[in-house]
């Protein structure tokens, strides 16, 4: 079976929720009281994409300063870099300003980016509109989703179409180039119209 691998860098400022967003992906579960992540963690989940088994390396980052200066290797190799804010801290969306620099200085000149807005539980709390969220997206060309690790809601769906943004785009890794899901989709249509007909050639 062909397995495709996708390696995806989890950015942001500490306290938004990203080791929260990591368990969920990875064992469909949520842990409120998780430790403080100190340097760089990474796990594994496997999803379907049209008959494709992809499976998904997500690497956590620590969002505190101290730990900023070594973040910089764990973007070689990576496919796609998500940016995570706090929906109730305008100063999250704010950090992710940093977090572009860092992106640009140090990720693949081609990688692709999702921005996600967390703990859409908390409306109650919110300091940061869906539209502010998405004009930044859109600022650095990002698809964007509002999510809740809590709840799981939208959460899935994100990953899964950040990943199917990745395949459909074509995506290099060490060792060979990926064929694009939609280019593999037109070979096998083909294929199959050859068999119908009869022909050969």
């Amino acid at each position: 079976m062909n397995i495709q691998n996708v390696k995806l860098v989890l950015l942001g400022p500490t306290q938004v929720g990203k080791t929260c967003i990591l368990q969920r992906v990875c064992d469909g579960q949520y842990v409120p009281d998780t430790v403080t992540t100190s340097g760089v963690d990474f796990r594994y989940s496997t999803i379907t994409i049209k008959e494709q088994t992809v499976k998904l390396q997500l690497w956590d980052t620590a969002g505190q300063e101290r730990f900023r200066a070594i973040t910089g290797p764990y973007y070689r190799g990576a496919n796609g870099v998500v940016l995570i804010y706090d929906i109730t801290s305008k100063k999250s969306l704010q950090d992710l300003n940093y977090w572009i620099e860092s992106v640009q200085k140090n990720a693949p000149p081609n990688v692709e980016k999702m921005i996600i807005a967390n703990k859409a539980d908390l409306q109650h709390k919110r300091q940061v509109d869906i539209e502010e969220g998405q004009n930044f997206a859109d600022s650095v060309n990002a698809i964007f989703y509002e999510v809740s690790a809590k709840t799981g809601e939208n959460l899935m769906e994100a990953f899964t179409n950040f990943t199917q943004k990745i395949l459909f785009n074509g995506i290099r890794n060490d060792t060979k180039k990926t064929v694009p899901l939609n280019v593999k989709d037109k070979k096998k249509k083909k294929k199959e119209k050859k068999e119908k007909s009869g022909g050969c050639c």
